[in-house]
């Protein structure tokens, strides 16, 4: 992008050059350098080196109105190059901006110095996150609007003959931008946590998915699981025109290129991210990233990739790639048995008021068998599931 603003800043200097070069009169050069003197050597002195030449009673062509507007124009995307290049600190233009919301995930970030990130963020404590980001999103693409505007115009002018006036046109919508011209506007992530699926706050998340806003709304999803919650997946896909990803921070293939995707997808997008709390599920820190693996295992948290420009319908955008056995209702690990979110619930300590130790006379069903039972069927029978400890199995029924 900068260099195709370089290149078009040139082409507007050798067009002003041009017109006044071809207006100059130089069959008199003593009058032509009395014009000259004292005039600085900047482009936007060229209306007053013709207006010098007028008061001499030197004839000039050139057309001042044409020849200010190409020097406006120069000046206006020179300085958007500067940005572009430089920006304020001199590190130029971020390429991201980033939203952190919602009491779980944005506490850490509003303290500082917590908040050394390489991009622009705003912090919201509230539930608010993603009608923020939906508002700084607009602002993102009313600047790209006018940039993308000035250099049509830029367009037009070198277009026309030199005696040709061109007036600017209205400023067009931003949906009316060619990808071309839209690809320039810096992605905007909102990360949130579980609570942006409470009551209060969903409506909001729900306005940015049903739009086409390019917002990328990241749910950190710190147990593994919303048990008690609407699922972020299942939110997003209703909606059917974001781009969904069901990831986990254990399998960094499918992570990596579903993420590409969704910033690359021109409209809304939502990645429902597995990340698990050692704090929050009482499990060992450096046992994270197996428990964030085992609850894509057990179809706690199932891979999925939704991508509303695919081909075909609805169903046949849908992509369950890097899901176990996935013909099959449960995945199988190695060791045998059946995985199922009962296995996972019992590695996390604090679901373990769930499962006590079954009693005398129990009538024991793996609890995988058992939830494919029918209720007519299930009578008198305990679901049950086995966890290996130190070499010895015990088995624990579902309180």
């Amino acid at each position: 992008h900068v260099g195709a603003l370089s290149t078009l800043v040139e082409r507007l200097r050798e067009r002003i050059r041009t017109i006044v070069g071809d207006a100059l009169p130089t069959a008199d050069l003593g009058a032509l350098r009395e014009a000259l003197t004292g005039i600085p050597d900047h482009p936007s002195n060229v209306g007053a080196l013709v207006a010098r030449l007028e008061a001499l009673g030197e004839k000039s062509t050139v057309s001042r109105p044409k020849v200010k507007a190409l020097v406006t124009v120069a000046e206006r995307l020179s300085e958007l190059q500067k940005r572009l290049t430089q920006g304020t600190d001199g590190m130029a233009r971020a390429r991201v901006g980033l939203v952190v919301a919602g009491e779980s995930v944005a506490r850490w970030a509003a303290t500082y110095p917590r908040n050394a990130f390489g991009a622009p963020v705003s912090v919201d404590l509230g539930g608010d996150g993603p009608d923020l980001a939906r508002g700084l999103v607009e602002g993102l693409l009313a600047s790209r609007v006018e940039e993308a505007a000035t250099a049509r115009y830029a367009e037009a002018l070198l277009a026309a003959a030199s005696n040709v006036r061109v007036e600017p046109g209205p400023l067009p919508a931003w949906r009316d931008l060619s990808a071309e011209e839209l690809a320039p506007t810096p992605r905007l992530l909102c990360v949130v946590g579980p609570e942006v699926l409470d009551d209060g706050a969903l409506a909001g998340l729900s306005r940015l998915l049903s739009g086409d806003l390019p917002v990328k709304v990241i749910v950190l999803d710190d147990r593994g699981s919303l048990f008690g919650r609407v699922d972020a997946t299942q939110i997003a896909l209703a909606h059917r025109r974001a781009f969904v990803l069901s990831a986990s921070i254990s399998h960094a293939d499918h992570l990596y290129e579903g993420a590409r995707a969704a910033l690359d997808y021109p409209g809304p997008a939502l990645i429902h991210l597995c990340a698990p709390s050692a704090r929050k599920l009482g499990i060992a820190p450096d046992s994270v990233v197996e428990h964030a693996r085992l609850a894509v295992l057990s179809r706690v948290h199932p891979l999925l990739r939704y991508d509303p420009s695919g081909e075909g319908r609805f169903g046949t955008r849908l992509s369950l790639d890097g899901n176990p056995d996935i013909a099959e209702t449960w995945a199988t690990p190695e060791t045998g048995g059946v995985l199922t979110p009962a296995s996972w619930a019992l590695a996390q300590t604090v679901f373990s008021s769930s499962f006590s130790t079954p009693a005398p006379g129990d009538r024991l069903e793996s609890v995988g068998t058992w939830a494919l039972r029918a209720a007519a069927e299930r009578g008198g029978l305990t679901p049950s599931v086995s966890a290996v400890t130190q070499g010895t199995e015990r088995r624990f029924h579902s309180a």
